[in-house]
């Protein structure tokens, strides 16, 4: 009798802490994703410190989370700054960074913002559905 409670328990049990595993699962995926997006975006803005000459930032925003169609989630990092430097100095300057990814720079009356999209660690995490 004691082995069929046991095993009674044991089957009661075992769905609980697997919907538990999946939920913490869930949650370090979304902790990760976020500390990546945030290193990248403290990244981002050295380099242009670094880089650009005479950059004063402005502001450095970043959004983890499904930015289009399907379910995934992206790290994206945009820094706002002034400079002097034109177009493609700027894109000399920045050439070096994470030559694997793709920013996006746009300026509009002095100011540029420099943007980029990254698949993050966790790709298929809740956040992206």
């Amino acid at each position: 009798m004691r082995k069929l409670t046991k095993i009674a328990i044991g089957i009661f049990i075992t769905p609980f802490v697997l919907i538990m595993l999946y939920i913490g699962f869930e949650i370090v995926g979304m902790a990760v994703n976020h500390c990546t997006t945030e290193r990248q975006t403290k990244r981002l803005t050295a380099y242009i410190e670094e880089n650009v000459a005479d950059a004063e930032i402005r502001d450095a925003r970043s959004f983890t989370g499904n930015t289009g169609n399907g379910n995934h989630v992206d790290c994206v990092s945009e820094v706002e700054f002034t400079s002097e430097i034109g177009h493609d100095e700027l894109d000399r300057a920045l050439e070096g960074f994470l030559k694997d990814s793709t920013l996006r720079i746009s300026e509009k009356d002095g100011v540029y913002t420099v943007g980029m999209t990254v698949s993050a660690p966790f790709p298929d995490n809740i956040e992206g559905h």
